[in-house]
This record gives C-alpha cells, structure tokens and sequence, in this order.
C-alpha cells in the first residue's frame, strides 16, 4: 500500500486545501513550528483507522481536540494506492470525522465501495486493518514514529506489542476481554477482532458492581428511615410525657379553682342567709370642689376633641370625594404622556408634599409618644433593654421554643450537678481508706483464740491451778484490744454500705436519666439551630439573655411597640422626601416641611408650562393639598388638645382607662363627676366581673352536697380562706387569674397535642416499620452475596488476564523466526556499517555481532553499547521487518517525524543515508522544520528527493 496524494485536511493545526502529491520512494516534507507536521501522523493514521476511541466507546473529546484552527470540523481526502487483490488501482478515502463518516470510492470512476470499510460501534473503521493487515496499536508502534521515538521498538515488550496487538489488547483494555475472543485466541494467534457479540466479563462484573452500590444506596436510605423513625418515635415519647405534664397541671389548677369556688360560694349563701354582713366601704369619698372644677375642665376639652374628630372625618371624606374625581380625571387624560413627565416642578412637588406632611405628622406624634415613655424608663435598663431587642429581632418569633429549652435545659444542668456533688461526696465514702494500725485488730482477734486454745493444751497444769483463767485473761486483753483497733473498721462498714447502695441504686441512674435528657436536649438545640438559621455562639447568647429580655419585654412593652412605629413611620417619610429630591435637586438632605411649603408657594406664583386639557387635574390636586394640609393642622390640634386631656386625668388614677382611649376614660370620669356634683353619697356602681357581681354560682342544695363530703378541716380551711369582703374580693381576683392559667395551659396542651399529631403523621409516613426493617436484612443480605460474587469476578478476570499474558508470549515467540528472516532481508539490501550480523531468538531477544565489540558483552545486551546513530538503523530495519512479518506484507509506508532528532552531523547523515537505502523498496514520508540540515544531507547525498513544503490554508 502507498498514499499517493493528499487533496484536503482539516486537522488541528493541519490545514492542507491544495493536494500535495507523494512519491513511491523517499517524501521530504519541510515545515515551520505549529504548522502541522506531527499532525500529519496522527492525521493520516485516523484517515487510515478512524477516530481513536476509548475504553470501547466512543470519545467526543479526542475529536474536539482536533478541531481545526482555522474552524469547521475535522475531515480529510485522501488517495491511495492498495496494491490489493480485488481492490481498484487507486481509491479516494473520505472522513468527516465528527460524524464517525467515511467513504471509499474508486478514485477514476467515484464509484462508492461500501464493502471495502466497515464502521464499528465505538467509532473506528477497519480501513487500515484491511489495507495493512495491521491493528492501530501495530501501526502506531511500527510505521508511524514521532519525534524520535524510533529506538522505542528495541525493547521486547513494544515488540511483543506489535506483533500480538489483538492479543495485547485483551490485557492492556480489559474492556474487550470476553471468554469467546480467549477461545479463538487459542486457535488462532493472529485472529481479527470485529464486532464479537459474546457477553464481556468485565461488563457482567461492572454490571454486578453497579448492582451492588445501588444496593448499599438502597440500605442506607432504609437505614436513614428507620433512623428518622426512631427519633420520631424519642420525641413523640418526649411529647407524650409533656402532655401528661400539662394535663396534671391542668387538674391542679382546675382543683384549685374548685376549692377556692367552694370558698366564695359559702361566703356568699352565709350572706345571703344574714348568718355575715357585708362590711362597708371605708373609702374616702374625692373632695367635691376639686372634682367639680376637673370636671368642667375636662368637659370643655373633650368637647373640643370631639368637635376635631367630626372635622377630621369631614376633610377625609372630602379627601376621598378629591382622589375619586382626580383618578377620573387621569382616566379621561390617559393618551397624555405621565404626570411625573410632562408636569412642571411645582405639580410634582404638590403630588409628593401630601404624602410628606402626613408622614411627618404621623412622626411627630410618635416621637412625642416614644420621647415621654422613654423619660420614664432608666437609662441603664432602657439601653440595656434596646441591646436585648437588637439582638432579638430576627428570633422573635422563637421565643417561646427558646425559652422553653433554656428552662429545661436550666433544670437538667442543675440536677446534673447536684447528683455529680452527692456521687463525689458517696465515692469519698467508699474510698475512705482505714489506718493500717487498725487491720492489727485482727491479729489481736487471732491471738485471742490462740490464748484460749493455749490455756487448755499447752499451760502448764501448776499455772492452771494457781491462775485457773489466765488464758481467758489474755483472749479478754486481746478481744479488748481488738476491738479498740476495729472500731474505725466497724463504723466504715456501717456507713459505706448505705452508701454503696444510694450511689448504684439511686445516684448512678439518675444521672444515666439527666444524661439522656441532656442529650435530647442538645439535638434539640442543634434542630433549632438549623431550622431557625442560628450559630451556635449567637444560640448561646439568645440562650443567656432571653429570661432578662422577655421581663424587660414586659415592661417596656408599650415603649418598644412606640419606637417600632416611629422608625417605621420615619423611614415612610424618608422615602416620600427621596422622591422630593428627586424632584428638586437643591432640596434639603433632612426633611424641611417650611422650605417645601415655600417651594411650592414660590414655583405657584410663577406661570405653568401645562395648559388645555391638563388643567382640572392641576385644579384638582391643589384641592388635594389644600385639604390634605387642613387634615394635617386638625390632627395636630387633636394631639395637643388629647394630651392636655391626658395630663388633666393621668394624675388622679385614670391611667388604664386612657390606655384604652379617651372615649372609655371620659365614661368613667363623668361617673365619678355625676356622683359629686349630685352631692349624694350613692354606692360605687357594681363591677362588671361576673365574679364580682356577689351571685353564687352554686345552688344551695349542690352546695350543701359538695361541701358535705369535705373535711370538718378542710371546711374550716376554706371558711377561713373567704371570710369577709376583701378576702372574698382576694378570692374573686385569684380566681380570674386561674382561669387566665387554666385557659393558657390548655391552650398550650392543644400545641402540644398538635405536635404529637404531627409527629404521628411523619411515624405514618413510614408505614409498615417492620416491613421496612426485613426490606433492609434483605437488601443487607443480598449486597453480601453480591459482593462475593464480585470478588469471584475480579479473580476470574485476574486469572483470565494472565491466560492472555501467556498467549501473547507464545503467539509472539511462534513468530520470532518470520522476523528474524524479514530482518535479515532489509539489512542485506540496506546494511548497517559495523554491524556483521543480526537475529532474533524464540524469546525476541535481539542479538548481534559487532565489529570490534568486546568479547565479554553479551550479544543480546550488545546493542545498548551502540551509538545513538546505528539504534536509529537499526530501529528502522527492526520496524520494517515486524510490520511485514505482522502483515505478510513487503510494500508498507514508513512514516517518520524528525528522525534525526538530537543527533550531531556525523551520526544524523548515517541515519539519512540509511532512510534513503530503505527508500528505494518503501515509501518513506519524513517531516522536519530543519531545512537547511536536509539540504546539506541531500547534497552530500546527492540523491533524488521528492522536496515539499506543508501548504498553509
């Protein structure tokens, strides 16, 4: 085979648009840096075996690195000679090779040649395979060399490489490694891959693999459930036990109400019986002459607010009639361009002024009401209060979650540290070590009963008669002794055992309980944590301070919410005099209600630049104004009168009632007033507390049933409890406020009972919870078989692998003597100076004989004591006599980048002599950037070369 010409490419850096032709023989071809001379291999070996692909697939990427410079997509033509039996004479090679397209025509006749190329699914075509009986990796290793990779052929393993590259390609890309090609293999050594439809091994084993993980993927999903259902389970446990908490507080506190209801009824049924009367008031009556004058007073001014408040209301309708009308007006004028465009400055400026005056009204009176809240409070605890509220803000609506954690929290810590103190003093009990003198009491004891025995067997008889007890005598001092040693022993053992007993039965699982409180606790805190967006030394802080926060929240209550509506209402004015500014560039930075009232003054004296058909609408909006600041005089004359009306009835006990405005405050007062100018001295009207109202609200005979079955104690107890008007009055007050608990507690139990719902429908969620716990043993089960088998499949494929290894060594060693004879052919009609002889034995060791050579370096070794120059050559004989022996084939191009690469003059002019040898039985392509280099080597040659320069697009 011979490439004869190149019409066109488009390959990286490689662009060729005018065809260059190419000889039979010796093709030097002469380019700059980064023109493409390396591409050029690469090119031609894709034209030959189509887009390199990888792992048995195909590869975008290589292709999109071949994208040409000069844009498009990477294609080519080529023409070329096979010289093939049942092939044309010459035939033209199309590749598109974006698209995995090519085409083989006859090149005199276009006639397409489909059965010629065959495309397979992983991209690559069998063109070259066809043409040069060769695999891409033999190409690569043996026709093709860049950039002076020549002398890589002399190692035995590249040359197994080429020779078996089918089978080297079942143990460098296990990919393609199937049972069925391992088979075939061992019939026949050089056998053609194609498309082999056998089951892969490695894809059964990465089938099973993927298998496995989305196993494991599927148990750890099961186990993240039970997981979650488990700590469903902990906290409806933890609810479940809040709810019974709530309930017992409920029953207390209904109990309580019960018994202080008993209380106030036998008071009242003694009353209503003239068994007790009712004590009279000893109140002082107010002095007639100052509540008089108070009350004239305060009639004139709550005549004069009220009189303001109808006014008010009147301008405000009248505002509304205004707005109705100038949207009318806006709608019939609505093909005029917009009012913020085509109005003058002053009609601007009236447009923005109402929403200013109103907002600096509003702000007026909100500072003034925050100003004199915030004279009342201290300065400490006011600046306090405000750091608290900074940092509160955003957690606001957490409160209670928080506050309920720290107390439990609070709690848990304080019973934690008081078991830690008792387990400490308990332990010092135990560990109270006895002196060491005290343990001779029993050597005492002992010697006691050696007395004893002693008096009997070995006392001699004339002792015994003159001292008949002497050794009773000793064992008494002994036992005497004794017991003076063990005390400290006896009163030990009388205090640690009680001790012992307190710390294992009581104080250690007590803590164990403290402990996992305390570990609920903190997920609790962590679940807070990222539900609400907090960190922890932000939690910490919240944690610290909410207890100050919310007692000082309580009081300043009122004063807060007046600070919230006035920056509120402070920032609505600063936006409405934004838009002042940007209306009047001289405008003042801070809101000046004078210099825009001016401003408007001064621009209505000067002519309007609108006329015709907007002029209602100006008409209309000066009305607007005009009312707008009417409204805003009105109020601040119902401010002024309002807080003369405050002073007026704040100091004489009035305070609630103006909390809850002055309407309900005046109805009070006038009660008050009727009774002194009337003169008479009336009963105070009755409250309106229905427990105050002096009804029982038991009847007698329920009564009398209920308070029989208590206790003569228990009936004195509650007699006793309500026995005259100010403790009935104490009774009726602590009743209101145990119904406030009452109510609040059960509204916190339907919280706690939503919750509880809550949890049970995330537990529901689940389903069958045992069925999802045998899901998981199996899955379990089933990824443990699985991964065996896959451990199975790994040394399967590790044994299959090493098959193939002693494959490739016996199919390359049945060749060692084709090679050898190739070999021997391409050095006879191109020697190489020095080296007399050359083979191959069975094991692909080459062997040599060198003129000179030492007699002590062994012949297979001899070639790396060769100059850089003779490896060139004797590489380039080498390659040519393993692709004809792979082939059976003689007529092979040879394809060389920068051969002569890194050699000086003497040794880069042996190896182009030897190339130009060679090419008088090969076609030899040659790319260099060194021009000068060849031409001296041509003229020292003085050989006939085809001469080319890479052409640029």
């Amino acid at each position: 085979m011979k490439i004869l010409q190149i019409d066109s490419a488009r390959f990286g850096s490689l662009s060729i648009d005018t065809p260059v032709i190419l000889e039979e023989g010796l093709n030097l071809w002469i380019a700059e840096n980064q023109s493409g001379k390396t591409t050029l291999l690469t090119f031609l070996e894709w034209m030959l075996f189509g887009p390199a692909s990888k792992r048995g697939a195909k590869d975008p990427q290589a292709i999109k690195r071949w994208t040409p410079w000069i844009g498009g997509t990477p294609s080519g033509r080529l023409v070329i000679k096979p010289e093939l039996d049942g092939w044309p004479e010459k035939i033209l090679v199309t590749a598109r090779f974006s698209d995995y397209f090519v085409q083989v025509s006859e090149y005199s006749t276009q006639r397409s040649l489909t059965d010629k190329v065959t495309v397979s699914k992983h991209g690559e075509w069998d063109l070259g395979r066809r043409l040069l009986n060769l695999s891409r990796q033999s190409f690569r290793h043996s026709l093709s060399a860049t950039q002076a990779n020549v002398i890589e052929t002399l190692d035995r393993s590249n040359l197994r490489q080429i020779l078996t590259s089918d089978l080297g390609e079942l143990v460098e890309n296990p990919d393609v490694t199937t049972v069925d090609r391992i088979i075939e293999a061992l019939e026949n050594p050089r056998f053609t891959l194609g498309d082999s439809p056998p089951r892969n091994m490695r894809e059964h084993r990465m089938h099973l693999a993927k298998e496995l993980d989305y196993l494991k993927l599927e148990q750890g999903q099961l186990s993240q459930q039970l997981n979650e259902y488990h700590e469903l389970q902990k906290e409806r446990d933890s609810v479940l036990s809040q709810l019974e908490q709530q309930d017992r507080v409920i029953l207390g506190l209904e109990k309580q109400r019960d018994q202080l209801e008993l209380a106030r009824n036998h008071y009242l049924h003694k009353v209503a019986s003239g068994e007790l009367q009712p004590a009279v008031s000893t109140e002082p009556e107010p002095s007639a002459a100052i509540t008089a004058d108070l009350a004239h007073e305060v009639d004139v001014l709550y005549g004069k607010l009220e009189a303001l408040e109808q006014q008010i209301s009147r301008v405000e309708q009248e505002i509304s009639a205004l707005n109705i009308s100038y949207e009318s007006a806006q709608k019939l004028n609505s093909d005029q361009p917009d009012e913020r465009q085509g109005g003058d400055t002053r009609q601007l400026l009236q447009q923005v002024s109402a929403a200013v005056e109103t907002a600096h009204r509003e702000y007026t009176v909100a500072a003034d009401r925050a100003k004199r809240l915030e004279d009342q409070i201290p300065e400490a605890e006011k600046n306090r209060y405000q750091s608290l509220d900074k940092m509160f803000a955003p957690h606001r609506e957490h409160l209670s979650s928080i506050l309920e954690w720290e107390e439990e929290h609070s709690k848990v810590t304080t019973e934690l540290e008081k078991l830690r103190e008792r387990k400490v003093e308990l332990e010092i009990v135990n560990r109270d070590e006895l002196p060491w003198w005290s343990y001779l009491g029993f050597v005492c004891v002992f010697m006691a009963f050696l007395s004893i025995i002693a008096h009997y067997s070995f006392m001699p008889h004339m002792v015994r008669e003159i001292l008949p007890f002497a050794g009773w005598i000793i064992a008494a001092v002994f036992l005497v002794v004794a017991g003076f040693l063990l005390f400290p022993y006896l009163r030990r053992a009388r205090t640690t055992g009680p001790a012992y007993t307190e710390l294992q039965n009581s104080v250690l699982p007590a803590m164990e309980e403290q402990t996992q409180k305390m570990d609920q606790l903190n997920r609790r805190r962590m679940r807070f944590i990222e539900l609400y967006k907090i960190d922890r030394q932000n939690w910490d802080r919240l944690v610290e301070n909410i207890k100050d926060y919310i007692s000082l929240d309580v009081r300043f209550r009122e004063y807060s919410s007046a600070i919230r509506d006035r920056d509120t209402i402070r920032r609505r004015m600063e936006a409405a005099w934004t838009e002042v500014g940007q209306i009047e560039p001289l405008a003042p930075l801070a809101p000046d209600m004078d210099w825009l009232r001016n401003m408007i003054r001064k621009l209505a004296e000067a002519p309007s630049v609108i006329s015709g058909n907007k002029f209602d609408i100006r008409e209309l909006e000066t009305q607007i104004s005009v009312q707008n600041r009417e409204l805003g005089r009105l109020a601040q004359e119902r401010d002024q009168i309002s807080r003369a009306l405050e002073a007026k009835l704040q100091p004489i006990g009035f305070a609630s009632k103006l909390r809850e405005g002055p309407r309900a405050a005046m109805e009070a007062f006038r009660n008050l007033a009727t009774n002194v100018r009337s003169g008479h001295r009336e009963a105070p009207a009755q409250p309106t507390d229905p427990l105050l109202l002096g009804k029982p609200s038991l009847e007698i005979a329920e009564f009398n049933e209920r308070w029989a079955a208590l206790s003569p104690t228990e009936q004195n107890r509650l007699a006793l409890l309500c026995r005259d008007k100010v403790s009935h009055d104490s009774v009726c007050n602590r009743l209101s406020e145990l119904d406030k608990k009452i109510h609040e507690a059960r509204d916190s139990r339907e919280s706690i009972r939503r919750a509880l719902d809550h949890i049970r429908d995330g537990m529901h969620r689940f389903g069958n919870i045992d069925k999802v716990a045998r899901e998981m043993k199996q899955r379990s089960e089933h990824a443990g078989r699985l991964d065996k088998l896959v451990h199975n499949w790994d040394e399967a494929l590790a044994t299959t692998r090493e098959i193939v290894q002693s494959l490739v060594n016996r199919a390359s060693s049945d060749t060692a003597p084709e090679i050898d004879r190739a070999m021997k052919s391409i050095l006879a009609n191109a020697p190489i100076k020095g080296i007399e002889d050359a083979s191959l034995d069975s094991n692909l060791s080459l062997r040599l004989r060198v003129t000179g050579a030492p007699a002590d370096i062994p012949s297979h070794e001899l070639w790396t004591y060769m100059s850089t120059g003779a490896q060139q050559q004797l590489a380039l004989a080498l390659r040519l006599a393993m692709a004809r022996t792979a082939s059976g084939r003689t007529d092979l191009p040879l394809m060389l980048d920068e051969p002569l690469a890194d050699l000086d003059d003497e040794r880069a002019e042996l190896v182009f002599n030897y190339i130009t040898d060679l090419s008088d039985t090969t076609q030899i392509i040659v790319t260099t950037c060194h021009q000068q280099l060849y031409d001296w080597l041509r003229e020292r040659r003085q050989e006939r070369v085809n001469l080319m320069s890479m052409p640029v697009g």
